[in-house]
């Protein structure tokens, strides 16, 4: 049995996301992995097990067996007053390739400016990215494109973990010098190190079967403790 990471004392609001919306995606299993050894070491919930359902079903990937669904994915938003997570499911965002002329005939669509109010609100960000071309996604760049059209300075102050998975031998790790390089660039601070999954077909079979990927539960405690440390962010 895989014990989570404690947490009951982190007072901070993440908002986590994945570079891929492709049902299964390695790197959304991976970002799951993350999220469940940070969840809270109370096992306790307020979300119902149809709720923990529909959010993996989003995600694509199939619910957590171990200890059952109320001990699985319970970090979901609001669960607990000591920390909270909101996980960006992408069915739920389907706003088109940034483009200034839509932006000047349209406006900002409303989803858009929906989910910049999600992460203004956050302390931190977990972010995984797949690595194409050695780069990261553009799924990933074009959230970040309309959602600082909005407010440029949103990423500002917050504390970024950076996970990439890829099936090649170097985990993504260009895609996540890029994405620390982004980020750093918007004046976020960037968790040091980042994390990244080589061979990721076959570590990432399966969530948590038969662990989560190695290093993981270190790395998290990392960011945890990293994240707590610091003030939390202004109303």
């Amino acid at each position: 049995m895989i014990d989570p990471v404690a947490n009951d004392q982190l007072g901070k609001h993440v908002v986590s996301f994945c570079g891929s919306s492709r049902p299964g995606s390695l790197n959304a299993n991976l970002l799951n992995q993350a999220l469940w050894a940070l969840r809270p070491s109370s096992d306790s919930t307020d979300v119902a097990p149809e709720e923990l359902v529909q959010m993996y079903e989003k995600l694509g990937i199939p619910p957590i067996e171990q200890g059952g669904l109320e001990g699985g994915f319970g970090h979901l938003r609001g669960v607990t007053p000591e920390f909270t997570n909101d996980v960006v499911a992408w069915p739920d965002y389907d706003f088109p390739m940034f483009s200034q002329m839509i932006e000047e005939t349209s406006g900002v669509p409303p989803m858009v400016v929906a989910l910049h109010h999600r992460i203004a609100a956050a302390d931190g960000l977990l972010i995984a990215s797949p690595e194409y071309n050695g780069g990261y996604t553009a799924l990933l760049k074009n959230t970040i494109d309309w959602v600082t059209r909005v407010d440029q300075r949103v990423f500002g102050g917050k504390y970024v973990g950076i996970l990439t998975a890829s099936p090649g031998g170097g985990g993504g790790v260009r895609a996540a010098g890029q994405m620390r390089q982004l980020f750093e660039g918007m004046r976020a601070t960037v968790h040091d190190p980042t994390f990244s999954v080589p061979n990721a077909h076959e570590v990432l079979v399966a969530p948590l079967e038969p662990g989560l990927a190695p290093g993981l539960v270190d790395w998290v405690v990392g960011y945890a403790s990293a994240l707590n440390a610091l003030p939390a962010a202004p109303d």
